[in-house]
């Protein structure tokens, strides 16, 4: 995406709107949501996060159930919130929440990969 941006836009004056342009060009979607709150906006929020883990019946595998509360901004904000979750055999598996309500109830299974 930064490549096409720079090549476009090379020895040029591109505006916000262009480079808002290439950025939905490579995501395939509308990106005005990230640039009204992101670029235009001025909202930080901040983010509580609780969660349990359940040890399911097939071995290796746990339920987590996920608790994410946004606030200090307007309700209808969202955002991709990052959530690194460890194991005992020192695995990580990264998944990321959308969140975009002031609070988020999830179930996430979580599958535990064995090493040999």
């Amino acid at each position: 995406m930064m490549q096409d941006y720079y090549s476009t836009y090379v020895n040029k004056d591109p505006s916000t709107a262009d480079f808002k342009q290439i950025v939905e060009k490579h995501a395939g979607v509308d990106m005005s949501w990230f640039f009204d709150q992101w670029v235009y906006g001025n909202d930080i929020p901040t983010y509580t996060f609780r969660h349990s883990v359940i040890a399911d019946s097939t071995p290796g595998e746990y339920r987590a159930n996920v608790h994410v509360e946004q606030t200090d901004v307007p309700a209808t904000f969202k955002m991709y919130v990052p959530l690194e979750i460890d194991y005992e055999n020192g695995q990580k598996q990264y998944v990321r929440l959308m969140v975009d309500q002031p609070a988020i109830e999830m179930s996430l299974l979580c599958r535990q990969s064995r090493r040999s």
